[in-house]
């Protein structure tokens, strides 16, 4: 995993400060885009990658290039991903980075709506008739229209800070002494885009923008609590809240990306096995990890009661099935085979005396070479008995099995392809099918008394 990189054709600008893995991400964003269908409702939200290492404020390209530092989140320090998925069945739509505050001033939108509906309306480019659902980081009035006028979407959002236009101070002072369960519903119209603003009291006053959705009742919201009884023993109970249907909409949809985190780093936890101080490589363990999550969700929603019912049951039997994948061994056994043809194709049996190249004898695909278990035999060079499994191309015949063995070039401190080239005496071994020890030990000893060793495979 060390020598992995995720943009080895450079086809990013030397300039981008994540170009080791914007290619990757922009590939992945792409897949999913094609490959997945939704459903009407869509949700947005961040997502973190876990990173304690190098930051890259401080050593420049070996580290992080933007450390986002989020109080609020289980593991709140590292990479921030602003994320987008389907909010029916969780499975994730796009990623994007969260980059460095002069980065994102440059992104499309930030100039004329701001960072909060900006980053919505890149989202929801390509999407029509949907619903989105935001919480209070991208929720605003201005986004509500802007989803609606724009992009033809819906929109629904917890807000909190983003209050301009919105009556959120009316609100709180209408449901301040209300008991659990009120709620208040206000309507107006914006730039041609009706808006409904909605409070409900449950422990604290929580306040939602909306352009979709009615004033009804919808399920109650269970809570689950526990207490300690008189006797000592723990008691666990349920009580319910009345909860308007808007509401309950909202968060149906709302907590899909929080629930995708936690089936990625709670229980697949590639970030905490896969140690690295490569922050390029922490990102490809939490992007790989996001699609292991999206294939076990996926399977969910095609097969309900499908066998593999729990994530790590489904997990263990990926890993197993990509370790033998039989697709993929055909597709490798069949380019082994071309490549092979196509260079035995190209070796000269009657060489030049200076064209020595050196071939591999693990690509020779024969059935006597690819059954033995080891393919290294000894140098062919007299003096050499260093194993090696790999053989002059020009001074060996294929079609009879007789190799001649060679030093590699890298091998530390031989240089017996050096030597042949220069027409020292040599000989070559003859690969025959696998015989017993007592035999081969046998054929060893009276081939060591010749001068030209050969010995059987």
């Amino acid at each position: 995993m060390k020598y992995l990189e995720l943009n080895p054709t450079g086809t990013v600008e030397e300039s981008d400060n994540w170009k080791k893995v914007r290619p990757f991400l922009t590939a992945v964003n792409t897949n999913w885009r094609q490959r997945i269908h939704l459903g009407t409702e869509l949700c947005i939200d961040e997502a973190m990658c876990h990173w304690h290492g190098k930051n890259g404020l401080y050593y420049g390209e070996d580290g992080l290039p933007h450390v986002t530092k989020i109080k609020r989140k289980p593991r709140g320090i590292g990479l921030e991903l602003k994320a987008h998925c389907c909010g029916e069945s969780g499975l994730m739509l796009r990623l994007e980075l969260q980059e460095s505050k002069e980065a994102m001033a440059t992104k499309e939108y930030v100039q004329d709506y701001g960072a909060g509906t900006a980053c919505v309306a890149r989202m929801l480019t390509g999407y029509r008739g949907y619903i989105e659902n935001g919480d209070s980081a991208f929720s605003s009035v201005k986004t509500a229209v802007f989803a609606k006028k724009e992009r033809g979407c819906g929109y629904r959002g917890a807000v909190k800070t983003a209050t301009k236009m919105y009556p959120k101070a009316y609100i709180n002072r209408k449901l301040k002494d209300s008991p659990r369960g009120s709620s208040i519903y206000l309507t107006a119209v914006h730039d041609g885009v009706k808006l409904i603003a909605t409070g409900w009291k449950e422990k604290n006053v929580k306040c939602f923008i909306s352009t979709v959705g009615v004033s009804s009742d919808g399920p109650d919201s269970i809570k689950k609590r526990a207490r300690v009884n008189d006797d000592g023993q723990v008691e666990y109970y349920t009580y319910n809240v009345k909860r308007p249907l808007l509401v309950h909409d909202y968060f149906e949809a709302a907590g899909k990306i929080d629930v995708h985190d936690h089936l990625r780093q709670g229980g697949l936890q590639l970030e905490n096995f896969y140690r690295t101080q490569r922050w390029y490589h922490r990102c490809f363990s939490t992007l790989l990890g996001m699609i292991e999550t999206n294939a076990f969700l996926g399977y969910k929603l095609e097969n309900p009661k499908g066998e593999y019912e729990s994530h790590t049951d489904f997990t263990n039997q990926l890993a197993y099935e990509l370790i033998h994948n039989p697709y993929v061994e055909e597709q490798i056994a069949v380019q082994l085979r071309s490549a092979s043809q196509r260079a035995f194709n190209q070796v000269d049996v009657n060489p030049s005396k200076n064209e020595h190249t050196l071939q591999s004898l693990s690509n020779v695909q024969d059935p006597k070479i690819q059954a033995l278990n080891d393919r290294r035999r000894e140098c062919s060079l007299k003096g050499c008995k260093r194993k090696t499994a790999y053989y002059c191309a020009q001074c060996s015949d294929r079609n009879s099995l007789r190799f001649f063995m060679i030093c590699s070039t890298t091998a530390k401190g031989k240089t017996c392809h050096v030597d042949h080239t220069n027409e020292v005496e040599t000989t070559t071994v003859e690969v025959q099918p696998t015989r017993n020890r007592a035999t081969s030990r046998s054929n060893s000893r009276s081939n060591s008394r010749s001068r030209s060793r050969s010995r059987n495979i």
